[in-house]
């Protein structure tokens, strides 16, 4: 029997989200949050064709599994699997973004992050060259979030009950 908890449903609605995020935020304009045309003078249209695939597709079988399991306990390759993925994403974001933004990176690539978001909504102030927008910062967030719920799922999640016979 399944057992959904508020912590569940918003699991599920940050991974859509950031599902959403990965598929669509560099090919639709979302307003002033992202500049798609600034991103295609920087990427050809086959690189972000191979970069949304990377980024988006192993994230949707992540987001499946969650919610083919919402409220139970995950089997162990899923788990195993989910433990590994969102880490990965995470540390790929704080050094894609973090990394340059606090300690600086080469001239090259704040050119290419100015040129890309510069015209962009951002709140945090520009460090070493770099402003992450909110956009990005939004979906940086919710990636830690779900990193942080997945392991404690992990961690705490409700087990199958076992049938003890007397």
């Amino acid at each position: 029997m399944r057992k959904i908890i508020l912590l569940d449903w918003l699991y599920l609605g940050l991974q859509l989200f950031i599902l959403l995020f990965l598929f669509t935020h560099d090919w639709i304009s979302f307003g002033s949050l992202n500049d798609v045309e600034a991103v295609k003078q920087v990427k050809t249209t086959r690189e972000l064709i191979i970069q949304t695939i990377l980024n988006g597709a192993p994230f949707a079988p992540a987001f499946f599994f969650c919610s083919v399991y919402v409220g139970k306990a995950y089997p162990l390759l899923v788990k195993i699997f989910l433990n590994i993925y969102f880490p990965v994403l995470l540390i790929g974001a704080i050094w894609a973004w973090w990394i340059p933004y606090f300690f600086g990176t080469t001239p090259e690539k704040v050119q290419q992050y100015q040129w890309m978001f510069g015209k962009t909504h951002a709140f945090l102030p520009e460090m070493n060259g770099i402003t992450p927008n909110t956009l990005h910062l939004v979906f940086h967030l919710a990636l830690l979030f779900v990193t942080v719920i997945t392991i404690y799922f992990s961690l705490k999640r409700r087990k199958n009950k076992k049938i003890v016979y007397k």
